[in-house]
């Protein structure tokens, strides 16, 4: 499961780094074939959001988009074989392709997208299906709908991002759950607190991004919530929510 927007203090930490998760796609390709059970871009998956964040494997297979689902599948990329599943190069090499599938998917990839509800997720191949020469990644796109929840849809392809304001139902916001924190939803669904800005941070590393989200989302008032979403290995958006 990969899920590139976390929450850095009061939200849960889903993760702004990569996760693979495995879904077990039926699609026909030759064994020992780099694609080997891969879907493909235009399908989607209906997988429940606890499956799509915590589960290594499901026997969920790629249905077609008018169909009830969770997740759109935006890109799936072939991985050379020097890299090794499990491998920081295995992830790293697909992160450029799914991140400009994801910009053409929503026409944005930057504060637009950063207010949106929108989550990513890269998903492999399973153990199985490596064991047939699969090497690949797909790039997948969910909306949030509070912890480990996502929205179920029957939509064809994901909404763009780059109209004046977005609708309640793709905009981001916050919910607490039981356990005491608070995780991305969309406003269109019960929540405690709206994301109000955000902004590009270049420059962006471990050692400093704590302190501008600091600078940046101080000026709301307290309490505050801030996501953390990586979009180039030195720069990240900053939403602050209220």
């Amino acid at each position: 499961m990969v899920v590139r927007r976390r929450v850095v203090r009061l939200l849960a930490a889903i993760g702004a780094g990569v996760v693979i998760a495995s879904l077990a796609p039926a699609v026909a390709a030759e064994a020992k074939s780099p694609l080997y059970g891969a879907p493909k871009a235009g399908q989607c998956y209906n997988v429940a959001g606890k499956v799509a964040w915590t589960k290594n494997a499901t026997s969920a297979k790629p249905i077609s988009c008018s169909k009830k689902h969770t997740l759109w599948i935006v890109k799936v990329v072939k991985i050379p074989a020097k890299y090794k599943w499990g491998t920081h190069g295995y992830v790293e090499y697909s992160r450029a392709p799914c991140r400009g599938a994801i910009k053409k998917a929503l026409g944005e990839y930057g504060t637009k997208y950063g207010m949106s509800a929108y989550t990513s997720f890269w998903l492999g191949p399973t153990k199985a299906q490596r064991a047939k020469g699969a090497r690949w990644i797909g790039c997948e796109l969910g909306i949030q709908a509070g912890k480990a929840k996502l929205v179920a849809t029957k939509q064809k392809r994901p909404s763009k991002v780059t109209g004046k304001r977005l609708p309640l139902r793709l905009r981001l916001c916050a919910v607490q759950a039981a356990d005491g924190y608070y995780y991305g939803t969309n406003c269109a669904a019960t929540h405690d607190m709206v994301a109000l800005k955000d902004e590009v941070f270049s420059g962006a590393s471990d050692s400093n991004i704590d302190a501008e989200q600091q600078r940046f989302c101080d000026t709301l008032g307290r309490p505050w919530l801030p996501w953390v979403l990586w979009i180039a290995p030195s720069k990240a958006i900053i939403t602050c929510a209220y």
